[in-house]
C-alpha cells in the first residue's frame, strides 16, 4: 500500500522507502525521454544565435564601434530578439511539461493517479519567469564576451579573421548545445518536483547520473543521494543540473507501508 499522507508516528517503524522509475527495466529512461527535446532545442537555439550574429555583423562585418558600445548593442538585441526568446521559451516550457508528464506516468505505474493540473500550471508559470532569467544571463555573458573580444582586437590591431574566431563560440552550435542540455535538464527536474509535491506521496527524491566514462566528479559524488524535495542535494545544488551540460535527473522515493 502506498503512503496515504496520514501515517502516525508508531506506523513509521513499519515503513520502508521505495524508489520509483519510469521504466524499471530501463534505469536511464528518464534521461532518454529528454534527448529528442534537447536535440530539437539545440537546433532552434543554434538557428536563433546564427541569425543574431548575421543581424549584428552582416556579411563583410563593416566597422566596429568601441567595445562598450558593442557590448551594449549586443545586450539590447539579446533581450529583445523574438526568435531567441521563442527558442529558449519553447525549450524550457516543453521540458517542464515533460517533467510533469514523466512524474505522473511514474507514479501511475504503481497505481497512484492524481490531478496534475495544478502541477502543470505551476511548472508553466515557473518556466515563463525562468525564461527571462536565462535571456538576461545570456545577454550579460555575450555582451561581456563581445566587448572583451572587440577591445582586444582594436588594441592589438589583429586581422578581422581573429575577431571572427573570438566571437564565433558565443554564437555557435556548441554554445547552443550547452544551453539546451543545461536548461532542459533544469526545467525537466522542476516539472518533476512540482508534480511530486502535488502528488502528496513523494517526500524525497534520489539523484541519478549516467554512469559512464564522462560523468564528472561532482555528479558522481551525488549519485544515489536522497534529499527532501525542497532540500538541496549539496551546497548551491538544489537539484539537477549540478553544472552546465549536466545530464542528471532525480527519481521519486515514496514510503511503502508494510501491513
Amino acid at each position: 500500500m502506498l503512503w496515504d499522507g496520514n501515517l502516525t508516528r508508531d506506523k513509521w517503524q513499519h515503513v520502508k522507502a521505495m524508489v520509483l522509475q519510469l521504466d524499471p527495466n530501463e534505469p536511464e529512461a528518464e534521461q532518454v525521454v529528454r534527448m529528442a527535446l534537447e536535440r530539437r532545442s539545440t537546433r532552434n537555439i543554434n538557428e536563433a544565435l546564427q541569425e543574431l550574429l548575421n543581424t549584428l555583423y552582416p556579411q563583410g562585418w563593416g566597422e566596429f564601434a568601441g567595445p562598450n558600445i558593442e557590448a551594449q548593442r549586443i545586450h539590447e538585441l539579446f533581450m529583445r530578439d523574438q526568435r531567441l526568446r521563442d527558442a529558449v521559451s519553447r525549450a524550457v516550457q516543453d521540458a517542464a511539461d515533460l517533467g510533469v508528464s514523466v512524474a505522473v506516468d511514474t507514479l501511475g505505474n504503481v497505481g497512484f493517479g492524481f490531478d496534475y493540473t495544478l502541477a502543470n500550471t505551476s511548472a508553466r508559470d515557473w518556466a515563463l519567469r525562468y525564461t527571462d532569467e536565462i535571456l538576461s544571463n545570456l545577454a550579460n555573458t555575450t555582451s561581456r564576451g563581445v566587448g572583451q573580444a572587440v577591445g582586444r582586437w582594436i588594441q592589438n590591431g589583429e586581422p578581422l579573421e581573429m575577431l571572427i574566431q573570438d566571437l564565433s563560440p558565443l554564437f555557435g552550435r556548441q554554445r547552443a548545445e550547452r544551453i539546451a542540455a543545461t536548461e532542459v535538464t533544469r526545467a525537466f527536474a522542476e516539472g518533476n518536483r512540482q508534480a511530486y509535491q502535488d502528488s502528496g506521496v513523494v517526500q524525497e527524491w534520489e539523484w541519478r547520473t549516467a554512469e559512464d566514462e564522462i560523468v564528472c566528479p561532482i555528479c558522481g559524488g551525488l549519485n544515489g543521494k536522497r534529499r527532501r524535495l525542497n532540500e538541496p542535494f549539496d551546497l548551491n545544488i538544489s537539484g539537477p543540473p549540478a553544472h552546465p551540460n549536466c545530464r542528471c535527473w532525480a527519481v521519486p522515493v515514496i514510503a511503502e507501508v508494510q501491513r
